[in-house]
């Protein structure tokens, strides 16, 4: 599978200061425009591992780490900087595995209104992990619920997603990263 992904920036580029966006300004922009994202699924000598979201718009689904870029940022700089922010676990850049851009539209999402949904170009990238950092891994307790992860082999999560037992984004992104692994 050939993935091409072109990263350009003008010479001129100066990446601005991140600025917060209070509740009101954020909900508004998410109903204005759609964003981007990166997502990370973690795979381990066991199989993948997936975290059970505590926030919408995929409260209560087995889901990867996840989170969005900011402005400036390169999809590899906002992978591993998301990636830090919910596990706690800083990993070189190198380690990322880019495979693929998926164009996600969900019905719900944090912010009120919450039933307006959220758009986002999500940067999908796997990440093997040792068991040694698997076991340093600390969950944002803002983003997922405590203590609430499983491992799941490659061959039990590859006939899960034939029968459909993920959120078919998350089956997507297993789908994917096996091919990635096996072909």
């Amino acid at each position: 599978m050939l993935i091409e992904y072109f990263e350009y920036t003008d010479p001129g580029f100066k990446k601005p200061v991140p600025v917060f966006l209070d509740d009101k300004q954020y909900s508004q922009t998410l109903s204005t425009v759609s964003f981007g994202c990166c997502d990370i699924l973690i795979v381990t000598d066991n199989g993948f591992l997936l975290i059970k979201r505590k926030t919408k718009p995929a409260a209560g689904l087995w889901w990867v780490i996840a989170g969005r870029r900011r402005m400036g940022e390169t999809r590899i700089e906002a992978a591993t900087r998301c990636f830090k922010r919910e596990t706690g676990l800083e990993v070189s850049t190198e380690r990322f595995n880019f495979i693929g851009i998926a164009d996600c539209r969900m019905e719900s999402r944090q912010q009120e209104p919450q039933d307006a949904g959220t758009h986002a170009d999500a940067y999908i990238h796997f990440l093997k992990l040792s068991n040694k950092e698997v076991g340093e891994l600390k969950f944002d307790p803002q983003e997922f619920q405590p203590g609430d992860w499983c491992v799941i082999s490659h061959t039990k999560a590859r006939t899960m997603v034939t029968d459909k037992k993920f959120h078919p984004y998350i089956g997507w992104i297993i789908s994917l990263t096996l091919k990635c692994l096996y072909y």
